[in-house]
């Protein structure tokens, strides 16, 4: 479960960090398409990870509120 739970917040984070690079229009047109397909990717993982963790995992307070971060973020690209 551990790896599960990590693997999906770094997912989160990924997206995350693609996204800003997508916002910001620094990227050429093959570097875009690049970006979109890992972000979709990302995306996927994401919300595979927390169907598992949703139905799996018993976090610590601390996990629960990091994830549910996560979850807020992703919520607009799931």
């Amino acid at each position: 479960m551990d790896g599960i739970v990590h693997a999906t917040y770094v997912s989160a984070r990924m997206h995350q960090a693609v996204q800003r690079l997508l916002d910001a229009g620094a990227l050429t047109n093959l570097q875009r398409d690049e970006a979109f397909n890992a972000n979709r990717t990302n995306a996927q993982g994401f919300a595979m990870g927390m169907e598992t963790i949703d139905r799996h995992a018993k976090l610590t307070p601390l996990g629960r509120e990091v994830m549910e971060r996560a979850r807020r973020y992703m919520a607009a690209y799931c």
